[in-house]
């Protein structure tokens, strides 16, 4: 839920190439393969569970759902319960910790040697590597799983190399497909698996994950991180390491001024914001000073004439009583339009920043 309570818009799912700053693992956290339990899904565990005790269980599944509430996690626990059943529980949870379960084969985006990041899709290297690992014996007896996480940035040679395990899957094999954007998989793959969908993580399980961090935030910081998250546990972990809540501050008390603004002080910040390594930072400008303005578009549409918090802000109640729906909805158009273009042409992130508030205007 946004800032204001509604449901936010469905993203765009065609659009793979957009980097997205809410990944399943986040830096400096753990990888979901440690997690022992997945707060807020724990309904779709239990039928998970019920569903691999029936007599024909099925052969691959995509967990499909926002980024970084928890489907990874899910995956590996769902992996922990059937490889447990021909063995002891406890060696399981262990080897598949330690990422060296012999039975358990995990298809990851590759780290790009030059930028030591993550690449943007899977290779299809990576996903050759399934069919071969699922037909073999297992080493314990039992099931032999896979979990292919960021499934949706396979392109379409990656996911041709799935159809054939998916047309002729092996016994006691199990595919689980972790999705984003389930309408970036082929409908073929779509067709021969079971979609599970997963939701937004509760505001209560939020405050939960978050106080477990151990993060130095006051009620209202993490209010408001909740508020901009959005049910993703993941986003509000980088949001909170790439200092989004400093970063929401200096858009509102940039915002304040509207529609004067201080211009010095904006080339400062595009100067800062274009700098080698924020790219994050970046990132979340982006996303926050279009999340504010879809806010005030929101508050416009219900008949509202002040802002909840955290825009509660007198400029903002000017901006609302004296503009129209219409000129809101312009400017979250041209914001979206110009990020985007920014984005798809690489283009100056300094010039990213003060063309974005030369759109912000509503004559």
């Amino acid at each position: 839920m946004d800032l204001f309570g509604e449901e936010p818009a469905p993203a765009k799912e065609e659009k793979i190439e957009t980097v997205d700053m809410s990944t399943e693992e986040v830096e400096n956290i753990s990888h979901p393969r440690e997690g022992k339990e997945c707060l807020g899904h724990e309904g779709v565990q239990t039928q998970l569970f019920e569903l691999f005790q029936n007599e024909r269980p099925p052969h691959a599944l995509i967990f499909a759902g926002p980024q970084g509430i928890g489907k990874s996690c899910m995956a590996y626990q769902l992996a922990r319960f059937l490889l447990s059943q021909e063995g002891s529980e406890e060696k399981a949870s262990r080897l598949i910790t330690s990422g060296a379960h012999p039975d358990l084969l995990s298809i990851e985006r590759a780290i790009d040697p030059v930028k030591g990041k993550q690449k943007a899709s899977l290779d299809v290297a990576q996903v050759r590597k399934v069919a071969p690992f699922l037909r073999r014996t297992a080493a314990e007896g039992g099931w032999r799983v896979v979990i292919v996480d960021d499934s949706d940035t396979m392109n379409r040679n990656a996911q041709n190399a799935l159809l054939k395990i998916l047309e002729e899957p092996p016994n006691k094999a199990l595919l689980v497909l972790v999705t984003h954007r389930v309408g970036a998989l082929i409908p073929t793959i779509r067709s021969r698996c079971r979609v599970v969908p997963f939701q937004p993580l509760s505001d209560e399980v939020m405050r939960q994950l978050l106080q477990k961090t151990g993060h130095d935030l006051t009620p209202d910081e993490q209010d408001t991180l909740i508020q901009l998250a959005q049910g993703s546990f993941g986003k509000a972990q980088n949001y909170y390491e790439e200092g989004a809540l400093e970063t929401l501050g200096k858009i509102l008390g940039a915002l304040e001024r509207y529609p004067n603004w201080d211009w010095p002080a904006i080339h400062a910040w595009a100067d800062e914001l274009s700098r080698p390594g924020q790219e994050a930072a970046f990132q979340a400008y982006q996303e926050l000073m279009q999340l504010v303005w879809q806010n005030l578009v929101m508050t416009k549409a219900r008949g509202g004439v002040t802002p909840g918090k955290p825009l509660d802000m007198e400029a903002f109640a000017a901006l609302l009583q004296n503009s129209s729906l219409e000129q809101l909805s312009k400017i979250c158009e041209n914001l979206q339009e110009h990020f985007e273009t920014v984005q798809r042409a690489n283009l100056d992130k300094r010039q990213g920043v003060l063309g974005s508030f030369s759109l912000m205007k509503t004559a």
